[in-house]
């Protein structure tokens, strides 16, 4: 998530849906980052409440990838 960041930092155009995305892929890095060790040291989820969060996580960055790039092939105003 963090590399999908300084990727559309470095070859973005600076539209307001660059920033929108960024911000959300930023909440979603954060989030990770913080859940991450609390649900893999976590005694009381289930292995499936676990591979949920996980698998609910890594869809979420997916989901940004794909929106990222999407972004950066949309052409610039004014061209």
């Amino acid at each position: 998530a963090i590399a999908l960041i300084v990727l559309i930092q470095v070859n973005g155009d600076d539209t307001n849906l660059q920033t929108a995305v960024t911000l959300f892929i930023a909440a979603i890095a954060l989030s990770s980052a913080s859940l991450s060790p609390v649900i893999f040291k976590s005694k009381t989820l289930n292995r499936w409440q676990t591979q949920a969060v996980t698998l609910g996580l890594g869809c979420g960055v997916g989901l940004s990838a794909i929106c990222m790039l999407l972004l950066l092939q949309l052409p610039l105003p004014g061209l």
